[in-house]
């Protein structure tokens, strides 16, 4: 791919604690063919994730690494911030937790460069997982949500909670300040998939492998009534809207 016709692109990287994954992170990125800039957003870690950032981002000066911490608490926070201080064209979510193999979004850069109203939305459940990877209640807490979201929206959904969803910035923006549903979900990623739906964008399911985690512990695992609460509580509300209020954008 030639970078002087390709858009831009920034990787929002939310952090909590993930020291041991950082180095990991930026080695293993691939080349999209564009510029990158990675774009680290902490979320107040104790384990001396920032002094790993500056000691990475001084080690790979061929990598654009740039970082800061949110502001507030929560991955919401820290992926809406990331988006709203990105420089690329095009914005994709990689949970710091290298869960999702960096090498794998490199096609859904390519979709989205492609398609400039698309959401494109991981799923981790297009090819066998990982023994470990995944609990069997957030197993089934997925298959539910998927099911409940993929309904409201009209479309096939089967994983609306994986962390590795995209679109072009402009279309953030549009979504950011419609203030859709805004506020109520802990995480994101419904508040997300409900605001392009809104704007009518497309949908796009990107496969992606799903990896066990090697440093860190996972951080929804001691979120799980909370956040399974405020996932419900947005998805009730978007099928209010479904129902009686006026409907997609777009029809």
């Amino acid at each position: 791919m030639n970078p002087e016709k390709n858009p831009t692109l920034t990787i929002v990287i939310p952090t909590k604690d993930e020291r041991g994954n950082i180095e990991p992170m930026v080695r293993r990125m691939p080349d999209f063919g564009t510029e990158v800039e990675l774009l680290f957003v902490d979320g107040h870690s104790t384990d001396g994730t920032l002094d790993e950032l500056a000691r990475v981002a001084g080690m790979y000066p061929d990598h654009e690494v740039n970082y800061f911490t949110q502001q507030g608490k929560g991955k919401r926070a820290a992926v809406w911030q990331g988006f709203s201080r990105s420089k690329g064209e095009i914005v994709l979510i990689l949970d710091g937790d290298i869960t999702v193999p960096p090498e794998e979004i490199v096609g859904a850069y390519r979709v989205l460069s492609a398609s400039p109203g698309v959401f494109l939305n991981a799923t981790r459940f297009g090819f066998p997982m990982e023994k470990g990877a995944m609990q069997l209640p957030n197993y089934v807490a997925n298959r539910f949500f998927s099911l409940l979201v993929g309904f409201i929206i009209g479309k096939r959904l089967s994983d609306s909670l994986c962390g590795t969803k995209g679109m072009w910035k402009k279309e953030f923006l549009r979504l950011r300040d419609g203030a859709f549903l805004s506020g109520m979900d802990l995480f994101g990623d419904h508040e997300l998939i409900f605001g392009a739906w809104h704007l009518g964008m497309t949908f796009v399911e990107y496969p992606v492998h799903y990896k066990a985690r090697l440093y860190g512990e996972a951080k929804i695992a001691n979120q799980k009534f909370s956040g399974g609460s405020a996932f419900l509580r947005i998805d009730l509300a978007a099928l209010r809207h479904k129902l009686f209020g006026s409907g997609r954008a777009g029809g």
